[in-house]
């Protein structure tokens, strides 16, 4: 008797501290997420009269970071884990950041893998990051520049890169040392580490010029530009690859549909995103399972937006792709059948033809490269002239996402190459010029309105 009460007594006391100490880790712990959070709120403070877009989704606001909202307050920080409930039996389990989870929750997302869970967070950063930096970038080209002026965008640029790094190297770390029990998803996370890691080392390189400017010289505001537009450049790169990843995970385990109507369409232009054509073309393609009905798909450049950005800014470029953007639309034959139209990226945009040939599809493509090259983009006192390189295909039986984007763009390559201004079909043996008929097409003014 006496040495069971004394077993009992033993494993309250042990419990009591173990509760102890658990509790003063919820209480005391605060996640390097949140501090970098707390970091690239405060970096960046606004240029008087400027304004960010208004219609953007909430990835890319930046008045508020971190997971709190009105509707989902923050709970209190933990450190360490939770344990996610696999999809099902095939899945191993995998262990997720709490301060992760509770992001994810706050934005009504529900992560079943680590490697969806890491590109979903990465999705939520690189818009605040992006959102950051083009602020700083309107703030580097306002009036006045002189060597002050050039200092204070320095030393603000390398705090927002080096907390920009805390996030990728948080994200990487995690991914690496769970990559062996990431299940059907370790090539994809392994994937997606690697180019996390790459990023690091390119942003450690950036930081360490910046800290080696010489605010002085003639040459500084050149060489600021280019580690700027360097730093978007990156973040573009970074939001194509989280982009694939999530579609990648989300199609292997059947849960398209699941994204968010926010998720598929595309917060600058009128057109749906590169997840909404994903999501979409996956609808076409299981309504016909044999691959019987003809398709062709269509992918339009603009021309000179990374050098139109070295020259006029970030928010400059922006301004320019949603007028273009709003010009395609006008342009676009209206109820012709089956289209989905996206853009897939910054300066692409792509068309699906449904029950359509490549032929027919190259005219479509071609009277819209007229009406471009027939148009005037005006701003304030400027008028600017844009074309674009388009590239047309038929969408194969063996095709998915990725491999018809990359054939697009392979053809639109060869196009740019070419002219920077016409029209290339590949039906097969290779891209070939068209040499169209001249459309007639009214001319057309357009203004690049005020963001």
């Amino acid at each position: 008797m006496i040495t069971f009460i004394f077993t009992v007594g033993t494993a309250n006391i042990l419990l009591g501290y173990a509760l102890a100490v658990y509790v003063r880790r919820i209480l005391g712990a605060r996640p390097a997420f949140d501090a970098v959070d707390q970091q690239m709120e405060t970096t960046i403070e606004p240029v008087p009269g400027t304004q960010i877009d208004g219609e953007t989704s909430p990835e890319t606001s930046i008045a508020k970071t971190g997971p709190s909202t009105a509707e989902s307050p923050q709970q209190p920080a933990e450190e360490g884990v939770r344990e996610v409930v696999p999809a099902d039996e095939d899945h191993v389990e995998e262990e997720i950041p709490k301060a992760w989870l509770d992001r994810l929750e706050a934005e009504s997302i529900h992560a079943k893998t680590l490697v969806e869970a890491t590109a979903q967070i990465m999705r939520l950063e690189i818009g605040k990051y992006r959102d950051a930096l083009v602020r700083l970038d309107d703030e580097f080209r306002a009036d006045g520049l002189n060597p002050s002026r050039i200092r204070r965008v320095v030393d603000r640029l390398v705090k927002l890169n080096r907390a920009w790094l805390t996030v990728q190297e948080e994200a990487a770390d995690h991914l690496n040392s769970r990559s062996q029990s990431l299940a059907d998803f370790g090539d994809l996370g392994i994937s997606l580490g690697e180019t996390l890691a790459g990023q690091v080392a390119e942003l450690q390189e950036m930081c360490q010029r910046l800290e080696q400017l010489d605010t002085d010289a003639e040459s500084a505001a050149d060489e600021l530009t280019e580690l700027l537009t360097g730093s978007i450049d990156l973040a573009h790169t970074l939001r194509d690859c989280v982009s694939d990843t999530l579609l990648t995970t989300l199609k292997h385990e059947g849960r398209m549909g699941d994204l968010p109507s926010h998720m598929r369409q595309d917060s600058a232009t009128p057109f749906q995103s590169k997840t909404g054509f994903a999501v979409a073309i996956d609808g076409w393609w299981q309504a016909d399972p044999g691959r019987s009905r003809l398709s062709s798909a269509a992918l339009l450049d603009i021309s000179g937006i990374g050098q139109m950005n070295r020259a006029r800014g970030t928010r400059f470029g922006d301004r320019l792709i949603s007028a273009a953007a709003s010009l395609l639309n006008d342009v676009l034959r209206k109820n012709r059948g089956f289209e989905i139209v996206s853009r897939i990226n910054g300066q692409q945009f792509l068309l699906f033809f449904g029950d359509t040939g490549p032929r027919n599809a190259t005219s479509a493509s071609e009277r819209m490269r007229q009406s471009f090259a027939r148009a005037k983009f005006e701003c304030e006192d400027d008028e600017l002239l844009v074309s674009i390189s388009c590239a047309v295909t038929e969408v194969l039986k063996d095709d998915d996402t990725s491999s018809l984007i990359k054939r697009l763009q392979g053809i639109v390559a060869a196009a740019k190459q070419s002219s920077h201004n016409c029209t290339m079909l590949d039906e097969g043996s290779g891209p070939e010029p068209v040499t169209p008929p001249d459309y007639q097409l009214p001319r057309r003014v357009i203004a690049i309105g005020e963001s």
